[in-house]
């Protein structure tokens, strides 16, 4: 997962390295296997696009465009425009579950009582939602 979303396998074990860490530091809140799959799917990602950020910004610099003010708000519109059109290719309920937990940021307990199912069925559509926008939003 890594390696697809960065392209370099050095970078994507140090990535994965990282998110492990971090997922062992937090090991004693997690109550399903699913949900620690999901929270290392959510590390490696967020790890992996804050690498391609800066990686597109230092490539910009060396080129010299490093005097570009609006550079950082060119990635940041680029990645939002191709992860809201992911978004939009979601079928319908997975759409509804990805907007009210990512975008509205309710919480998960918030977004089941609002959709009337259980947080073990709302987190296996969290992750099936993120998966889907991992595939067809591809940020690189």
């Amino acid at each position: 997962y890594a390696f697809r979303l960065v392209k370099d396998k050095l970078i994507a074990e140090n990535i994965v390295e990282e998110s492990f860490v971090r997922l062992w530091k937090k090991h004693g809140s997690y109550e399903t296997e699913k949900e620690i799959r999901l929270d290392l799917y959510i590390n490696v990602g967020t790890a992996a696009n804050a690498w391609i950020s800066k990686e597109a910004i230092g490539s910009r610099s060396l080129s010299g465009l490093e005097s570009d003010p609006n550079l950082p708000e060119l990635i940041r519109a680029e990645v939002t425009r191709k992860l809201y059109s992911a978004i939009r290719e979601l079928p319908p309920f997975y759409r509804q579950v990805f907007k009210l937990i990512y975008i509205q940021g309710k919480t998960l307990k918030e977004a089941s009582e609002e959709l009337n199912i259980s947080e073990s069925t709302l987190k296996d559509h969290q992750l099936i939602g993120l998966q889907y926008v991992n595939r067809n939003g591809q940020l690189v």
